[in-house]
């Protein structure tokens, strides 16, 4: 079962609303609205969804609902099958490692730094003055999502004495930085995330290494050693 949405004090609900409340990020057309209905504390507003079927009802005996964390809207998911992975995957995925986060699912966390240090999120292409093709920058607003996720790469060396320095990014900027990452791959946001209880501190690590490749580098070390004793077995018996 999707997420529902309702918004007090609302009679329709137009692709203004949705971005002026932020609904736009994760509800695309088209959506089902029930209006005018009841909602969380006997309030009459719209009710929202992604779901195409007559389930789109307010029922407090079986949905828990939480208002968002700027109180605009309300966020209502059924306590006995809450939303899963499948049913917020947005149509277009980006590649990347599949992590068990805290509801027990898989999640594909996309890679934004390859394990190379290449870019693997989309780039501007253009044609320089040779006529050849040439990449540019990072295309729109994942933008500054590429620059948390230098940060994050450069924090990592540090953390692993491999550079001199501080950690820039704090524990919020992490936990925004791994939300952003799920949000390019599933229509969720920090409210959805936290319903949900997909992070922690041990899941947050997870992800974020995930966003930095650092599986396929752990990979690439076990294949070098085992590589390495094929080449040098271990002299046994007698000798």
């Amino acid at each position: 079962m999707r997420f529902l949405y309702f918004i007090p004090n609302m009679q329709t609900v137009t692709a203004e609303v949705l971005k002026d409340t932020g609904l736009s990020q994760i509800l695309e057309e088209p959506i089902c609205q029930r209006s005018p209905t009841l909602g969380p504390e006997h309030a009459m507003g719209v009710l929202l969804s992604m779901n195409r079927s007559r389930d789109v009802i307010f029922d407090p005996n079986r949905q828990r609902w939480t208002p968002s964390i700027d109180k605009t809207y309300w966020i209502g998911l059924d306590n006995e099958t809450p939303p899963a992975p499948h049913e917020l995957a947005r149509e277009e995925m980006l590649a990347g490692h599949k992590v068990i986060l805290g509801d027990g699912n898989e999640w594909l966390v996309p890679v934004a730094r390859q394990v190379s240090g290449g870019c693997a999120l989309p780039r501007s292409l253009s044609i320089g003055a040779d006529g050849q093709a040439v990449t540019g920058a990072v295309i729109g607003k994942l933008a500054s999502f590429w620059k948390q996720v230098e940060a994050l790469w450069d924090d990592t060396l540090i953390l692993l004495d491999m550079r001199e320095g501080e950690p820039a990014l704090t524990l919020t900027d992490r936990l925004k930085l791994a939300v952003q990452a799920l949000s390019l791959n599933y229509r969720v946001t920090l409210d959805e995330v936290v319903l949900l209880g997909l992070l922690d501190t041990d899941s947050l690590q997870k992800v974020l290494d995930a966003v930095i490749d650092w599986p396929t580098l752990i990979e690439v070390g076990k294949r070098m050693a085992e590589d390495k004793k094929k080449d040098n077995p271990a002299v046994t018996g007698d000798g």
